[in-house]
């Protein structure tokens, strides 16, 4: 059975540049990643290790491809912007993307055609991947994608780090916590995501991913609203941990908890 990990969470927006200004105000890093070259956005990237927020904008609109099911997570840009900056869904991250998009495709999903994605850093460095989406919503809540780097976590994560795109936040060592996601019924929500995914339930509306945790909280949004952080010593005596935060960019809030 195929091992999920939350890879990413994708927030819309209309300006990277306000975006990095807004983090850099908090002691937080976000980095231009750049252009998906032939599919209308560009990118900035706040990493806290492997796990990250994309922060994703319209690009050349010419160039999205609403009708294609493989393009979900660039077209969606033009349903969210520019009116709905906010979060719009996780990726989760699998080291077989062949075996996963069987599995979720037997479980009865509607999984797009594996695609090929890539995107030319600032560097001029192209990155390479492979992805599928799954169409449709659950009560709502739009599912996940999946995304295979097709290379090693720890081999990715040195890719990361020689590349520059590893923030160095002034708060200090920045760890993802878990996802607040607002749904009508939580602990229907997390029953279904437990079978689809193989996700470890922690309570009856929270499920385990890794070292992170997806919790589902009654409300309307049928979105994530929050992500929430730890926040610790950096490496080294000379970077103690911040003050922490708690600020919000569009419909999207971003805190640390002790």
């Amino acid at each position: 059975m195929t091992t999920f990990r939350w890879d990413h969470t994708v927030h819309y927006v209309n300006d990277l540049e306000a975006v990095r200004e807004a983090f850099g105000k908090y002691g937080l890093v976000a980095e231009p990643g750049g252009r998906h070259v032939g599919h209308g956005t560009k990118n900035a990237l706040a990493y806290f290790g492997l796990n990250y927020v994309e922060f994703l904008t319209i690009d050349d609109a010419e160039q999205l491809k609403p009708d294609d099911p493989s393009e979900l997570v660039f077209s969606d840009a033009a349903n969210y912007l520019p009116d709905s900056e906010g979060f719009s869904r996780v990726a989760l991250r699998v080291h077989d993307i062949d075996e996963a998009w069987q599995e979720l495709r037997d479980k009865g999903l509607a999984v797009s055609p594996i695609a090929a994605g890539n995107r030319t850093t600032p560097q001029g460095q192209e990155l390479r991947w492979r992805i599928f989406t799954i169409s449709g919503t659950d009560g709502g809540l739009p599912y996940p994608f999946v995304i295979d780097w097709q290379v090693p976590d720890d081999v990715r994560l040195g890719q990361l780090a020689g590349s520059g795109l590893l923030g160095k936040h002034a708060q200090g060592e920045v760890t993802t916590s878990r996802a607040v996601i607002e749904v009508d019924d939580p602990a229907a929500l997390a029953h279904r995501w437990a079978e689809l995914f193989g996700l470890s339930p922690v309570s009856p509306t929270e499920l385990g991913i890794g070292e992170q945790v997806l919790q589902f909280v009654p409300g309307p949004a049928n979105a994530i609203v929050e992500l929430v952080f730890g926040v610790a010593p950096g490496p080294g005596d000379d970077t103690p941990a911040g003050p922490g935060f708690d600020f919000r960019l569009g419909g999207a809030r971003y805190r640390s908890e002790s």
